[in-house]
């Protein structure tokens, strides 16, 4: 959905697509049981998004060695991208103020 609506990049791997929001009630014996209480739908095709992963834009996997190291493979590859997708900027040289005397 975020991908679709705001048009974001996304780095990693694929999502599950659990996106069904549930709520609990408490029986009379004392257990409990969950139930849907709300659906998530896309707007333009109608489509259900339950079980419906959001695909990103560059799949960048975690291995165990990455976690282990505190190494962030996703966070490299997003800034590696976007770096390559800006333009330089250059700064306007900075004006000297004028200042009135009392």
């Amino acid at each position: 959905m975020i991908n679709h609506k705001w048009k974001c990049y996304i780095f990693g791997t694929p999502t599950f697509g659990a996106v069904i929001s549930t709520g609990s009630r408490r029986l009379l014996d004392g257990s409990t049981v969950r139930t849907p209480g709300r659906g998530w739908y896309n707007v333009d095709t109608g489509v259900n998004e339950e079980h419906t992963g959001a695909d990103p834009t560059m799949r960048v996997d975690l291995s165990l060695a990455d976690e282990i190291a505190g190494h962030g493979p996703k966070l490299a590859a997003a800034v590696k991208s976007l770096l390559s997708r800006s333009k330089p900027f250059a700064f306007p040289s900075p004006k000297r103020a004028r200042y009135v005397r009392p």
